[in-house]
């Protein structure tokens, strides 16, 4: 049976290969959980979870998407009766549950190791919920550019890393300067602070700041989802 939507067809790649399955799911905890005991500093750690959640959802999506689209996928979704908007936001809303079932295992590694059982591990796993659907839908908006799978990567890169270093994930951000008021816009900041909190590092932002900036960039990045949706349904090369 052909796909109707576009969750189904990322289910059904994901399903495809029961060996592929199992190393996308432990990938991020064998190499995120080894590295919390050998990392040089709480810093470098916060670091490599962040691009690893970053990683995991962007090029995913704009892997899955572009071959969708070389296979003439989406041309037969966009002739169901959904409407395109709401095709888009099912795609990163499951996108993201996914990685976020992926990412869960490691961030309750973390805070079982450093003891963060309070708002620390809450906070956490709210700004890795936002920093997911923050990343799968940077790869859907590559899509829009991308004619291939490799164009996906490329774009994809090309605009995932700088935003790591705007949001304070390469070197720490201060609290004052230009970086500083940028990476307040930047969701994977959310991220790296609430993981600098459960480990035990001293976070440029207080808890509520993250709750706060992670609610803001929820609600505007499902926006943009819904107004970018009949673009990135485009099938013509």
């Amino acid at each position: 049976m052909l796909p109707s939507t576009l969750w189904q067809v990322g289910v059904a790649e994901l399903l495809s290969s029961r060996r592929s399955t199992f190393i996308k799911v432990i990938f991020p905890t064998v190499v995120g959980g080894l590295y919390l005991f050998v990392a040089p500093s709480g810093f470098f750690t916060a670091s490599l979870i962040t691009v690893l959640a970053a990683v995991t959802g962007c090029f995913g999506t704009g892997i899955t998407l572009s071959r969708a689209r070389s296979e003439g996928v989406l041309q037969r979704i966009t002739l169901t009766p959904l409407s395109r908007r709401r095709i888009v936001l099912e795609q990163l809303a499951i996108n993201s549950a996914v990685d976020f079932c992926q990412m869960l295992p490691l961030a309750l590694l973390t805070s079982m190791k450093f003891e963060a059982y309070d708002l620390r591990l809450l906070t956490l796993l709210l700004a890795l919920g936002v920093a997911l659907v923050a990343a799968n839908l940077l790869g859907l908006l590559m899509i829009i550019l991308a004619t291939t799978v490799g164009e996906a990567m490329l774009y994809s890169s090309l605009a995932l890393f700088p935003l790591l270093y705007i949001g304070g994930v390469f070197t720490p951000v201060g609290l004052e300067g230009t970086r500083a008021i940028l990476s307040s816009t930047v969701p994977f900041s959310c991220l790296q602070q609430a993981l600098l909190a459960v480990i035990g590092e001293s976070p440029a932002w207080p808890a509520l700041r993250v709750v706060e900036t992670s609610v803001v960039a929820g609600a505007g990045m499902l926006l943009v989802a819904a107004l970018v949706g009949p673009r990135v349904l485009r099938f013509e090369p």
